[in-house]
């Protein structure tokens, strides 16, 4: 049986282990997302990204170190958010997938119904124009006194304990035109 130490000792190893280049290339591509052949390519940032996660949520500054690299902080901050939130979603269903395939529970089934546990909480964010538009404030706060909140709602498959999907969404519903459509997975 697999444990959470051997699972991360894995992904440290080796975090195009489970997703490899091509299936993140195959991914950006049925995204629409293009990129040009760079230093911090889709695989490359994605990988780097999986390692800053499992070494610890390690700052910036420090993942070149982690990929024996020469890019700067900033090239890697650029290099990541250029990839479309589209791309991170279906990559982590793939990882998802791979591990249920992994690990022989791609059959696990309550009556022949996948199950899966729901939570759901709030969050806060950086008080800036964009998330106060996207989220909404929370009653009673005054302008410029407070900071934009979100619902979010994830989903973990029963069987592995994996996260299969996390979604976020305004607290108010109000008049938040221009709010993105945060429900576009279900």
């Amino acid at each position: 049986m697999a444990s959470i130490a051997s699972a991360l000792a894995s992904i440290k190893e080796n975090p195009l282990g489970v997703v490899t280049a091509a299936v993140v290339e195959r991914v950006c591509r049925k995204q629409g997302y293009t990129w040009r052949d760079r230093e911090l390519d889709p695989a490359t940032t994605v990988a780097l990204f999986l390692q800053q996660i499992v070494q610890g949520n390690v700052p910036c500054t420090e993942v070149r170190h982690l990929g024996g690299e020469s890019f700067t902080a900033q090239a890697y901050c650029q290099a990541r958010a250029r990839i479309p939130l589209v791309v991170y979603q279906d990559l982590l269903t793939a990882v998802c997938d791979g591990v249920l395939r992994q690990t022989g529970l791609a059959t696990h089934l309550w009556h022949g119904h996948r199950t899966f546990h729901i939570d759901g909480s709030t969050f806060s964010m950086p008080d800036t124009e964009g998330l106060r538009k996207a989220f909404g404030m929370p009653t009673g706060q005054e302008e410029e006194c407070g900071f934009p909140v979100a619902h979010i709602l994830v989903m973990f498959n029963a069987a592995t304990g994996v996260l299969a999907e996390a979604i976020a969404s305004p607290l108010r519903t109000g008049d938040l035109s221009g709010t993105p459509d945060m429900h576009q997975h279900l």
